[in-house]
């Protein structure tokens, strides 16, 4: 059995609610394993900016910097 770090049940219902199709089961784990690499791209990329603001703490610009940086590539 696998382990992951964000709840199953609170993923799947988040798929269920947008949806009227079945959900296999693989289906919900792929999803999972993908949000988790993106929790963990984005607070990687987010830590830099930060550290390079001469911070220790994250903020919400940092988040919003980093998901325009990985996923839509600007600035």
């Amino acid at each position: 059995m696998v382990s992951y770090e964000l709840p199953f049940k609170t993923v799947h219902r988040l798929m269920k609610d947008n949806t009227d199709c079945k959900l296999s089961h693989d289906s919900v784990e792929q999803l999972i394993l993908f949000m988790e690499s993106v929790i963990k791209n984005v607070v990687i990329t987010s830590s830099l900016y930060a550290d390079h603001d001469g911070r220790k703490t994250i903020d919400t610009e940092d988040i919003n910097l980093a998901i325009r940086q990985i996923y839509f590539n600007r600035y």
